[in-house]
This record gives C-alpha cells, sequence and structure tokens, in this order.
C-alpha cells in the first residue's frame, strides 16, 4: 500500500517505463522511418514509413493520456482504502459498504473535477488531439497513393473537380449579369 502511495505522489505509474520506451523509440527507430528511400517507389516509402512513426506516436500519446485519466481512481482508492481498512476491523455491518462506497464516489468526482481543471489536463488533451490530427493526414495521405492505382477518383482530384465546377459556375452567372445588363 505504501509503494502505490509513493507511485501516484511521484506521479503517473510506469512513467520511467513510458519515458524511457519513448527515449529508445526517439534514438534507435525513428531515424529507421525518416531515412531517405531509393527506388522509384520512394514517395510511397516515405508516406508508409511516416505514417507508420505517426501511429506509434498516437499510441504513445494515447498511452500517456490513459495513464493520466486513470490517476483519480487510484488517488479515490487510496483515499478511501485507508478509511476502510481502518473502520473495516471495528465495523461489521453490511450498511458499512454502502456508506464506503458513496465515500469513494465523492472522492472520486473530486479527483476528476481537480484533474480536469489542471493544465496537465489541458496540455495533455491538446497533444493527444494534435497527434490524433497528425495520424488523421498521414493516413489520408497514404490511403490516396493506394487510390491513385485504381481507377478511383481521390479526395484531391475531387476537391479539384468541386473547385473547378464552383469557378465555372461563378463565371457563367458573371456573364448571365453582363449580358442582362447590355
Amino acid at each position: 500500500m505504501k509503494e502505490a502511495e509513493k507511485t501516484t505522489q511521484d506521479g503517473m505509474p510506469g512513467q520511467p517505463f513510458f519515458d524511457y520506451w519513448q527515449s529508445w523509440y526517439e534514438k534507435e527507430w525513428k531515424p529507421f522511418f525518416n531515412m531517405p528511400q531509393f527506388g522509384m517507389t520512394r514517395y510511397y516509402q516515405e508516406h508508409t514509413n511516416q505514417n507508420i512513426d505517426k501511429y506509434y506516436e498516437l499510441q504513445a500519446m494515447l498511452t500517456e493520456f490513459s495513464s493520466l485519466l486513470c490517476q483519480p481512481i487510484e488517488k479515490s482508492f487510496q483515499a478511501v482504502g485507508a478509511d476502510v481498512f481502518s473502520a473495516g476491523a471495528q465495523d461489521g455491518k453490511a450498511d458499512a459498504g454502502k456508506a464506503y462506497y458513496s465515500k469513494w464516489i465523492s472522492a472520486l468526482e473530486k479527483e476528476y473535477m481537480t484533474l480536469f481543471r489542471s493544465t496537465e489536463y489541458v496540455g495533455c488533451l491538446n497533444k493527444a488531439m494534435k497527434t490524433l490530427n497528425d495520424f488523421i493526414i498521414s493516413r489520408q495521405t497514404v490511403l490516396e497513393d493506394m487510390l491513385k492505382l485504381l481507377p478511383i477518383p481521390t479526395n484531391s482530384e475531387m476537391d479539384g473537380l468541386y473547385k473547378e465546377l464552383y469557378e465555372l459556375k461563378k463565371r457563367v452567372r458573371n456573364l448571365e449579369k453582363e449580358q442582362v445588363q447590355q
């Protein structure tokens, strides 16, 4: 119990392992994904490698975010757990379980409200959303590369088509207005 309290007070449980894993990835694997590629398919290989790298970054960020979300549960268990163990030996009533549960829920709510108001949570959520956005963009690039090989229009081709159609409609309207004015 004392070891768990020490871990929670120091920060997230497993944080040294996360930090070690992240630094190991940055030193050992990330350079492989950022190496220049050779050959005719180098652009596709670069996009795929970037996508793998972004996927790893997303997984690491989601692990950190999940760990941050679990902190209030641990803190509330420890706060109420000490009370349960000290009073549990004295009180053997069946109604005591409901009282301890309501204490735990109120402690849990308090811990989550503290977490949600913290700058650490906002910063971690911001990083998680940015990492997710980077991964989605990278995934979309790889998907578009794959679709180029098939006789299916890609999103960028459709966007170009819609833009050209919009400009043509605008030009026709302007020509109609000029014709009506004459």
